[in-house]
């Protein structure tokens, strides 16, 4: 997998700067959304990364087969929004799953973004991330960490908030009520 990326940085020199700006704001954008705002994403998610985990991981099992590894990805895209679905409903797993695949999903998005943007710039960035692995693995489980916090203080759960605003509705509407005759 590092020859293919390697192989691509070197090969990313003499493509069209379009190729690779367009693409890095776009995934650095997508990103920084669904690193922090995603939450309300959770099984398009979900089935995001079950995809791109099982396509990858089908790729290295079906000694690179393409369509198997794509067949692989959708089939484990099916069982990351069954089994995403599945939790019990408002719970704190849920949630802590649902921020987790949001903080992952949107780190990665962004340090590919950045990378890209950087390969346009003419870094060397995949050679350089790949012998300073620890720091840079260090920074992802950092930002990913930020985003989980973030997903589970700020973005509380909306049908609580919706119960919530209709009782209070609900309490108005009583008060000003007029009552009958009778004190009903």
């Amino acid at each position: 997998m590092l020859e293919s990326l390697l192989n691509f940085e070197e090969r990313a020199a003499f493509s069209d700067p379009v190729f690779l700006v367009v693409p890095g704001l776009g995934l650095a954008i997508l990103g920084l959304f669904i690193w922090l705002g995603g939450f309300g994403f959770r099984k398009s998610l979900a089935a995001i990364i079950g995809g791109i985990g099982g396509s990858v991981g089908g790729y290295f099992i079906t000694n690179q087969n393409t369509i198997m590894s794509l067949l692989l990805g959708m089939t484990a895209a099916i069982i990351a929004v069954i089994f995403e679905g599945a939790l019990t409903k408002g719970s704190f797993w849920r949630r802590l799953l649902a921020a987790l695949l949001c903080s992952v999903l949107g780190v990665a998005f962004i340090f590919t973004g950045m990378t890209l943007l950087l390969l346009y710039k003419g870094v060397t960035a995949i050679s350089y991330i790949s012998y300073q692995l620890p720091f840079y693995g260090s920074i992802f489980a950092a930002m990913a960490i930020f985003g989980i916090i973030v997903h589970l203080s700020l973005c509380q759960h909306t049908r609580k908030k919706i119960r919530k605003k209709k009782e209070a509705d609900e309490i108005e509407e009583a008060k000003e009520k007029p009552l009958s005759w009778r004190g009903k």
